[in-house]
């Protein structure tokens, strides 16, 4: 081969090099475009100067409240004050035979009494005092305080031929609001109405209840709604409403919510409605979701699963 021939060969091949490192350039270039493309849905106007640079958030909450844990072997159930702010979980003093259901109590010292010559009455030993009977005289048995309306009414639950919702009067009026089918969990108050669901009984005495399930809200005035139902095994087990805030939950763990007129779901027992956002618990650990089903951790360690929640006092 002449001397000029390889001179041309070797200028020939010493173009190779750049024409190389200028497509894998390119390549490059067109992975973090496509890869763009995929995590943005369509490329911004300007690029971002780094792909995964961390977006602060705002706080989960800085307004303290309460939880309540329930203790199988105390003489006395838990009650914690939770500050989310600074993770701070304060244990508060309960007298001996405190539960949980008392966090939430609206009763203001309302309770039953009985009588072998009255039947029972509806007391707080001084303005109420109100014999549980129909309006035919009939004495409602079986009776269980919901709670308090306000302070010139309650609602209570008792029987005669049947199960009945009954708004109380201080005044001495007792209307049976709605009848209460068999096999229904009465949920109690909340939000200002009062909370039913239907289930399935078991077959025998050991036997779980199961679905389909049919929930019902029952105004102070008696109206009636069917709320919402399911198609399966499984059932409601419990209602919180704030409103036209409302959670449901089943008895397989999940829950739908309402925040803000627009529906949301998680795992976990709804506990309270706390400005404006839905306090769950999964376990021990708290989480808040806000009106668009948005969830966030509330960094705290509890030392038993809440069962209620409420505003610190």
């Amino acid at each position: 081969m002449s001397r000029r021939s390889r001179s041309r060969r070797i200028r020939a091949t010493n173009w190779v090099g750049p024409i190389v490192v200028a497509l894998v350039m390119g390549g490059i270039a067109y992975t973090v475009s496509d890869s763009g493309k995929s995590l943005f849905g369509t490329a911004p106007a300007t690029a971002p100067t780094s792909t995964f640079s961390l977006i602060p958030t705002a706080p989960v909450s800085s307004t303290r409240f309460q939880v309540a844990v329930r203790s199988a072997e105390g003489d006395r159930d838990l009650r914690f004050s939770v500050d989310p702010a600074s993770g701070q979980v304060t244990p508060v003093e309960v007298p001996k035979g405190w539960r949980v259901e008392s966090l939430n109590d609206t009763s203001d010292g309302l309770h039953i009494e009985s009588s072998e010559v009255r039947g029972f009455k509806l007391t707080d030993g001084k303005e109420w005092n109100v014999a549980l009977r129909s309006i035919n005289g009939e004495a409602y048995t079986e009776p269980r305080l919901l709670g308090k309306l306000d302070d010139k009414h309650a609602v209570v639950i008792g029987r005669t031929d049947r199960l009945r919702i009954l708004n109380v009067s201080r005044a001495g009026q007792v209307t049976a609001l709605a009848d209460v089918p068999e096999n229904t969990n009465v949920f109690g108050l909340s939000g200002g109405a009062i909370w039913m669901a239907t289930f399935n009984p078991g077959e025998g005495l050991e036997s779980e209840p199961s679905g389909p399930s049919t929930l019902y809200k029952v105004t102070p005035n008696g109206e009636k709604e069917l709320v919402n139902s399911t198609k399966t095994a499984e059932f409601f087990s419990g209602v919180l409403s704030d409103g036209a805030k409302i959670a449901v939950w089943l008895n397989t763990g999940s829950f739908t919510a309402d925040g803000d007129g627009r529906g949301f779901s998680g795992f976990g027992r709804p506990l309270a409605w706390l400005d404006g956002k839905l306090l769950v618990a999964e376990g021990k650990t708290l989480f808040f979701y806000d009106g668009q089903g948005q969830k966030q951790k509330v960094d705290v360690e509890l030392t038993g699963e809440p069962i209620t929640a409420g505003p610190a006092e």
